[in-house]
């Protein structure tokens, strides 16, 4: 076995026996196990994302995400919403974190 493939190994093992990604496939089980609020949830995402990638003007921007905030409120209030939407934000700094670390130590162009 390759030494980048063991130590591929081990970072897969290192991230899937870590608190942020166990804490975010405990609340994944919880929401699929209601079904109607797991596809509002992924309809949130969905919304959200299409927001984060749009190329609008920074003023009507920021007049969507606002509407955007106000129109979730009530739904991101749900304690199973909002400790999902954490645990998932949690894992995907972790990941982002990991790919920023490796990208800024190799000379990739």
């Amino acid at each position: 076995m390759s030494d980048v493939r063991q130590a591929l190994d081990e970072l897969i093992e290192a991230i899937t026996q870590s608190d942020e990604y166990n804490k975010y496939q405990n609340a994944l089980r919880e929401v699929n196990r209601e079904p109607e609020l797991k596809a509002q949830i992924d309809t949130f995402r969905e919304r959200n994302f299409e927001l984060q990638q749009t190329d609008m003007d920074p003023k009507q921007l920021a007049w969507e995400l606002d509407k955007f905030e106000r129109e979730y409120e009530q739904f991101r209030a749900n304690p199973m919403v909002h400790n999902f939407l954490a645990r998932e934000l949690a894992f995907i700094r972790l990941m982002q974190g990991i790919v920023d670390e490796v990208m800024d130590a190799i000379e990739f162009d």
